[in-house]
């Protein structure tokens, strides 16, 4: 792509790496709109390129977590220049005290950016089409107990725009999307991770990251990278990996193929660059009571089976929370814990499936099973169910984090509900299970889904929240305070499992909007399916191994479930 005379539009622009990226656009001879909610910072900015750029440059006030200031900035970008050709999608913040906050900025406002700025950009629409950079990070690869909503928002991230990618339909909007891994770079977020940052809540643990933060790289490097994947027009679903180390490099991620899945060629799509080697261990190293794998790109391997006596936990008498209990895998969770001993709540939104539910296995289980409303997209919800629940039974002890859906007609709404409501759970739980406050300590086993490990063209804001959970689980098990709360966190990622959610991969659920391409999925839809109750003998099996702390389970169609082995990026 030739940057000369196109228009560039970038969010955070007015410091740090945004305003590096401006820089380098001008330099290229872009007409460039600085968009930040800082009006003071974006206007001086604006005012010191304007020097030698003169009118190659505009300040527009933005905010990316609200919807109607993201469609109005980017109409008068428009207006201003006529044309869209580059999204510098880099808008974001590091805010743990704030974790519904960091996905709605940080994952949520890259989703909205892209969306309207798709309805400018496609070819198909009278627009000149172009690239969208995601702004994403070192963190959205790899977990980190210091800062878990962040992992979890840039995890998001990078599986947003994988999945965006594969879109079938590219050949008509001709508009590639692509994103940035950095690591620790100097701007003013970087002072968030200090002693001082720990205090204010912005991270959990200074401890964690003292030895790296002063090695950080400078916007400059990351604005260079920027620029080559703007003109790498063969860079399609790129995810760029930016550290001193040595050159940036496109990120080499695992394919795992299997079932349902293997029906779609992911790697094969025209204009996606992605690339997924094999893999062979190296070694496994152990991670509180969890494992980690190291793993080098290669030759296929096959997977480390861990033959060591474990811990047991006993269910008999445990209690237990299940959202999205009445129907589908939280159904039969909830069974599964019935059947084992336990004492469970059916924690739904839809009461009358619940009751229903609760009342039928009453007639077995009699007061060893309880229903409560409960709504995961408002906090206030959570924490009187969580209140109830104790009330009721005195203790919490087992989570089954389940409640989701699949609604690509509302990417934020997704988010909120199969992201953020596993985030506000976990939350909650915690305060009654950790074991330094007077709980039990437990475990909380989140619902992923095969589509929080590979990028998926029919659901690209569905794989967002479930790439944000593995992110989250990964990074919460990291705790270093693990020893003392002693609540484990673990996630499962079955292939398509036959619920409700998944009868929405049809004809029918891609005219409502629930998902995209529903043709090019078709015959794969058709394949058998996996049943819930095996979903929730794996659910068993991870409360029942004490070994599991920061597991993410595969649960294949065929073949027996398996720890997934992620790849550690130096």
């Amino acid at each position: 792509m030739i940057i000369q005379g196109k228009v560039g539009f970038v969010t955070g622009g007015a410091q740090g790496i945004g305003r590096a990226i401006c820089e380098a656009l001008l330099q290229k001879g872009a007409k460039v709109i600085i968009a930040d909610i800082d009006a003071a910072k974006g206007k001086l900015t604006a005012s010191e390129l304007a020097t030698e750029y003169a009118d190659n440059i505009t300040f527009i006030e933005c905010d990316v977590t609200n919807q109607e200031s993201v469609e109005d900035a980017l109409g008068k970008a428009k207006d201003t220049y006529g044309r869209l050709d580059i999204i510098g999608n880099n808008a974001g913040a590091m805010m743990e005290n704030d974790p519904i906050g960091t996905i709605n900025l940080n994952l949520c406002g890259v989703m909205r950016v892209a969306a309207v700025a798709m309805g400018y950009m496609r070819a198909d629409k009278g627009g000149s089409s172009g690239v969208i950079v995601n702004t994403a990070s070192y963190a959205g690869l790899m977990p980190f107990a210091t800062c878990p909503a962040y992992c979890a928002s840039k995890y998001g991230v990078v599986g947003f725009t994988r999945s965006f990618a594969l879109s079938q339909d590219y050949d008509l909007h001709k508009v590639r999307m692509v994103c940035l891994c950095p690591g620790m770079v100097d701007t003013s977020l970087l002072s968030h991770l200090s002693e001082e940052g720990e205090k204010d809540g912005f991270i959990l643990s200074y401890e964690e990251v003292k030895d790296v933060v002063n090695k950080p790289l400078k916007p400059s490097a990351v604005a260079d990278v920027f620029i080559d994947l703007v003109e790498d027009e063969s860079k399609n679903g790129a995810a760029m990996l930016i550290t001193l180390e040595g050159p940036p490099r496109d990120i080499e991620f695992p394919c795992i193929v299997f079932g349902f899945f293997s029906q779609v060629k992911h790697s094969t799509r025209q204009r996606f660059t992605g690339t997924y080697p094999c893999l062979t261990v190296l070694r496994k190293s152990s991670l509180r009571k969890g494992t980690v794998l190291c793993i080098r790109f290669g030759s296929i391997g096959n997977y480390l089976q861990d033959t060591e006596v474990h811990d047991t936990m006993i269910i008999q008498d445990k209690v237990a929370f299940v959202t999205g209990g009445a129907q589908g895998i939280g159904r039969a969770i909830c069974e599964a814990l019935l059947k084992k001993g336990a004492k469970v709540i059916i924690a739904d939104i839809n009461v009358t499936e619940g009751k229903s539910t609760a009342s039928e296995f009453a007639t077995e289980y009699a007061d060893n099973v309880t229903f409560i409303e409960c709504d995961v997209t408002n906090q206030e919800s959570v924490e009187d169910a969580f209140r109830k629940a104790n009330d009721k039974y005195g203790r919490v002890d087992i989570i089954g984090n389940n409640a989701g859906a699949l609604m690509e007609n509302d990417p934020i709404g997704t988010i909120n509900l199969n992201l953020c409501g596993e985030m506000r759970v976990a939350a909650v739980a915690m305060r009654y299970m950790r074991a330094d406050k007077g709980g039990g300590g437990g475990i909380i086993i989140n619902m992923a889904s095969y589509c929080g490990i590979m990028p998926y063209f029919a659901c690209p804001s569905y794989c967002a929240s479930k790439y944000g959970i593995v992110g989250f689980t990964r990074s919460i098990a990291m705790s270093p305070d693990f020893d003392v709360h002693k609540v484990r966190m673990n996630c499962l990622c079955p292939d398509t499992v036959d619920t409700a959610l998944v009868r929405r991969v049809s004809k029918e659920g891609e005219k409502k909007g629930f998902i995209f391409h529903y043709d090019h999925v078709k015959d794969a839809a058709n394949q058998p399916m996996l049943k819930p109750p095996a979903v929730a003998d794996v659910f068993i099996d991870l409360v029942e191994d004490e070994s599991k702390n920061g597991a993410a389970v595969l649960i294949p169609r065929k073949g027996p479930p398996r720890d997934i082995e992620f790849p550690v990026y130096q």
